[in-house]
């Protein structure tokens, strides 16, 4: 979609007196998301992640959360929850913890991540961790709750060991293509069963939401209705829902099945709590609420 005329890469580039040229001026073998992004970070020199902001804002907004989480108090006070009370965080509850190899680590690449157009997007670069694996990002923790080995962690920025469970080249002796078609007809199904909150972030290009609908209708065969409500419901401060048809036999469901996913909308970057805390706090307490 950001390829389409009149899409917010071409505002981008209005703002910033740079040219994009779309892959339809580009011929066979332009990836559309791929030329998009690389527009944005290499030429007009912004974030994917939050498109206002020069290239590498959320990242370094993400840096700057590890001294401070990795502070006791100001963690306390963050989760509104007294931490040295809860048992299972102190080193000596910890011998069944999740052991990283070594420390916090990065994700092999798998066979088809070396060509995939959106390898540079899905796999970041993890942070430098020092000798002692995950000390270095733990802050005074160890001071209350003990020291612990490499292969542990209080203060982890990013599992990449998920990111590696779809990515990794292990996963290729399972079969696991992260492009493939079944984690979308995964989603479709989960939806029948599971209550759905998404973010409409409108700075972000990465997750960009009016994709999700366009995305989720193209599987005609599932679904016989996709209809993207961005003012409904009615009376919402940030509305926004996509309801969704289910067809006669999908999945074993009902006849005239038909779920929805609430989709607020965000003047947000892909971290919409960075930007929008009070706001998004709000809207998932309204949505859980009975």
């Amino acid at each position: 979609m950001h390829d389409e005329p009149g899409s917010v890469v071409f505002d981008i580039a209005a703002e910033t007196g740079t040219t994009f040229v779309p892959c339809a001026q580009q011929g066979p073998g332009c990836d559309p998301f791929q030329n998009a992004i690389d527009f944005v970070e290499l030429v007009a020199m912004r974030d994917r992640f939050a498109h206002p902001q020069p290239v590498g804002w959320l990242f370094e907004q993400i840096d700057a959360l590890g001294p401070r989480l990795s502070d006791l108090p100001t963690a306390e006070t963050f989760f509104g929850v007294e931490l040295s009370a809860v048992p299972d965080l102190y080193a000596s509850a910890r011998t069944n913890a999740y052991r990283g190899v070594g420390s916090v680590k990065a994700p092999s690449v798998g066979p088809w991540l070396t060509a995939a157009p959106h390898a540079a997007t899905l796999v970041p670069t993890p942070p430098v961790v020092g000798p002692g694996g995950g000390a270095a990002l733990d802050g005074n923790f160890p001071q209350t709750f003990g020291d612990l080995p490499a292969y542990d962690t209080y203060y982890m920025p990013s599992n990449y060991v998920v990111l590696d469970s779809f990515y990794g080249s292990y996963s290729a002796t399972f079969g696991i293509d992260p492009y493939e078609e079944l984690h979308a007809r995964n989603f479709v199904r989960n939806l029948a069963y599971v209550e759905t909150f998404v973010t409409n972030a409108a700075w972000d290009l990465v997750i960009w939401g009016p994709a999700i609908p366009a995305a989720m209708a193209e599987h005609d065969d599932l679904l016989t209705d996709v209809t993207w409500e961005p003012d409904e419901p009615m009376g919402a401060e940030r509305p926004g829902r996509i309801v969704v048809h289910y067809a006669p036999g999908a999945f074993g469901l009902p006849a005239g099945t038909i779920r929805e996913i609430r989709m607020p909308a965000y003047q947000a970057s892909h971290t919409v709590p960075l930007d929008a805390p009070v706001e998004i706090a709000a809207d998932i307490e309204a949505w859980l609420s009975p």
